[in-house]
C-alpha cells in the first residue's frame, strides 16, 4: 500500500504541465470530440453501471493521440493481414484500440461468465470460421459504440482483477485504470502501477516530440475539462 501511495501520490504535489499547451490543437480537437459523444459514453456508463468519470479520463489521451496521427492513418493493409492470419496487431479508431485488446476482453467475459454476462454481447459466436471471427473483430473496432462498450468492459474486469484499488481515491482509480488501459489490462498489479510512472505517450507521434505519462493526461483531463461536461449533464 506504501508503494501504491508514493508512486500515485507523487505527481498530484509535483507535476505542472500544461497539456492544453503541450498538445496545442490536438487536444482541443480530443476535447470536442469527447465533449460530442460525452451522452453516448454517459449512456453506456448507466447501461453497464460504470464510473463515467474513470471511463472518460481512461478514454481522452487515446483521443489525442487519434487527432496527432489520423492524417497518416492507413490500416488497410494490416488488417487484410490481420483477418487472414492473425498474425499482426495495430490500433484502430478514435480510442486506438488494437484486436489483441478486443480479444483479451473476449477471453476474460468468459473466463467470468457470471460476472461479466452484461457483456455477453461482446462476444463473438466461437463456432465461426476464424476469418470470419476476425473480421468482425475488426468491424466492431470501427464502431464507436463498441469502443465504448470494450472500455466499459475493460473496467469491470479491473474491478474483479484488482479490487482493492478501486476502494481507494478517484484519482488513484484514474490513474491505474488508465495506465492498464495504455499498458495492458491483464499485467499485474504491481506491473500497472511501475507503468503509470513512465513518459512514452504519444507512442506513435513524431520522434522528436516530447513524451508523457499518459496516466498524468488522464488526470488532467479529469481535473480540469471533465467537471464543464459533467455540469452540462446535470
Amino acid at each position: 500500500m506504501l508503494r501504491i501511495l508514493i508512486v500515485f501520490l507523487a505527481p498530484l504535489f509535483f507535476e505542472s504541465i500544461d497539456y492544453k499547451k503541450a498538445f496545442s490543437d490536438n487536444y482541443a480537437d480530443a476535447l470536442d470530440f469527447i465533449s460530442e459523444n460525452a451522452n453516448l459514453i454517459f449512456d453506456y456508463s448507466s447501461a453497464y453501471d460504470t464510473d463515467p468519470e474513470i471511463i472518460m479520463p481512461v478514454l481522452f489521451p487515446e483521443a489525442i493521440r487519434y487527432s496527432i496521427v489520423s492524417d497518416y492513418l492507413e490500416t488497410k493493409s494490416l488488417e487484410l493481414v490481420y483477418v487472414y492470419s492473425g498474425s499482426t496487431d495495430f490500433s484502430i479508431g478514435y480510442f486506438q484500440m488494437k484486436p489483441s485488446f478486443a480479444e483479451n476482453l473476449e477471453q476474460s467475459i468468459s473466463s467470468y461468465p457470471q460476472a461479466l454476462s452484461k457483456y455477453d454481447s461482446l462476444l463473438i459466436p466461437d463456432d465461426w470460421p476464424p476469418t470470419e471471427i476476425r473480421k468482425e473483430r475488426l468491424e466492431r473496432l470501427k464502431k464507436l459504440e463498441y469502443q465504448v462498450a470494450y472500455v466499459n468492459c475493460m473496467y469491470d474486469i479491473l474491478k474483479i482483477l484488482h479490487p482493492s484499488i478501486f476502494k481507494l481515491s478517484k484519482e488513484f482509480q484514474i490513474r491505474f485504470a488508465s495506465t492498464a488501459f495504455n499498458h495492458g489490462f491483464l499485467s499485474g498489479k504491481d506491473e500497472i502501477i511501475e507503468y503509470s510512472d513512465k513518459a512514452f505517450f504519444p507512442m506513435n507521434g513524431k520522434n522528436n516530440t516530447p513524451r508523457y505519462k499518459y496516466s498524468e493526461i488522464s488526470l488532467y483531463f479529469y481535473q480540469n475539462d471533465l467537471p464543464l461536461i459533467l455540469s452540462k449533464k446535470k
